[in-house]
Parts: C-alpha cells; sequence; structure tokens
C-alpha cells in the first residue's frame, strides 16, 4: 500500500470531484486470486495509486464516478472481487463494435441513483472482458445486463459515489447523465468548503 504522505492527502484534500477511468486489467493478486489464462497485461503501480485515491475519497467523501476499471477497483477497494473473464457475448467483450455505439441494455433497479439518473433501463456500448464478481463491503448492484454481468452500482451510505460498468463518455449523442450528476456533486462540495 502506498505510504499516505502529506503531500498525497494535501492533493485529495484539494479535490471537488474524482473520475476513476478505464484500463488495463487489475492484478488479482489485489484479490487472492491466480491470474486467468486471458488474463490482459496489468500495472500494478496503477492499481497501488488507485485503491490509495479510492480509499482516500472514501475517507473524505469526495463525489466520485467509477467507469469501466475505475468500478471494479472500486470494488476491490470494498473487499469484492472481479470476474477475470467474459467470453464474448451480446452483453461484453464487443471489440469488433465501435465504441460509441449501444449495443445492449441494462436493466436499472427502481429507487437506485442509477433509476434517478437513466430511468428504468438504459443502452450502452460495451468494451469490457472483467466485470464485479462478488460485491465488496456496502456494494448495492443496481444495474445488471440482460445475462446478469453487474453494469452499475452503488455504495451503501455513500450517495456521492456512483459506479458504471459501460463507457459513458463514448457516447457522444447526449451528454450522459452520469457526468452531470458529478458537476452537479462537485459544485455543490466546493460551494460549501
Amino acid at each position: 500500500e502506498m505510504n499516505h504522505s502529506d503531500w498525497f492527502w494535501a492533493l485529495v484534500r484539494r479535490l471537488d470531484g474524482l473520475v476513476m477511468t478505464g484500463g488495463s486489467d487489475p492484478d488479482p493478486d489485489l484479490y487472492g486470486e491466480d491470474p486467468h489464462p486471458q488474463l490482459g497485461a496489468v500495472e500494478r503501480a496503477r492499481d497501488e495509486w488507485e485503491l490509495s485515491l479510492i480509499r482516500a475519497a472514501l475517507a473524505e467523501r469526495i463525489p466520485m464516478l467509477c467507469v469501466c476499471r475505475g468500478a471494479q477497483m472500486l470494488n476491490v477497494a470494498l473487499g469484492g472481487t472481479l470476474i477475470q473473464h467474459l467470453d464474448e457475448a451480446p452483453t461484453h467483450a464487443l471489440w469488433h463494435v465501435p465504441r460509441i455505439e449501444r449495443c445492449h441494455t441494462v436493466r436499472v433497479s427502481a429507487g437506485s441513483r442509477a433509476a434517478e439518473l437513466y430511468g428504468a433501463e438504459i443502452a450502452t456500448n460495451s468494451l469490457h472482458h472483467q466485470a464485479v464478481g462478488r460485491p465488496g463491503t456496502g456494494v448495492v448492484v443496481t444495474g445488471t445486463a440482460e445475462d446478469g454481468v453487474v453494469e452499475a452500482f452503488e455504495v451503501e451510505g455513500r450517495p456521492e459515489v456512483f459506479a458504471v460498468q459501460w463507457h459513458p463518455e463514448m457516447l457522444s449523442d447526449q451528454v450522459d447523465p452520469a457526468f452531470v450528476w458529478l458537476v452537479k456533486e462537485s459544485t455543490a462540495r466546493a460551494a460549501s468548503r
């Protein structure tokens, strides 16, 4: 675990909001598993930096949107596991589909942040071969693909945190409600300081 020096906390405390982005596969050693043969390249230094950042954001209650790998890292930070490899299906690992294409539907739980932002279901893009396995402490799954793969989740008692498995930043047909939500939350945090 990274040593949380003064500069780290000084940096974190300046943040009004945080986006944890997509990227490479997290190291399965972080959640006590051996690597799957289909595991991609891992970047352990990045993993440790991001886990430190996520834990610090949680400690400081900083509004945080976690996307794809970011969602997976949040789940790992909360003690959960990942499914290391999903074979291609209509809901994931569709590498041949353009990144901007909404190619499958996510069903959303009533009364959730996801429902507030998107309604009962949302058409999303799919660019992942990993997903949440065992949910971490406090993780509440609020969006699933047709085959049950976790696509959105929230954290109990943490209204400032929202995680999605798809890539809203690549869907240019509209400003994604998750980003609108994050800007609103971050602006409110900035104003209250």
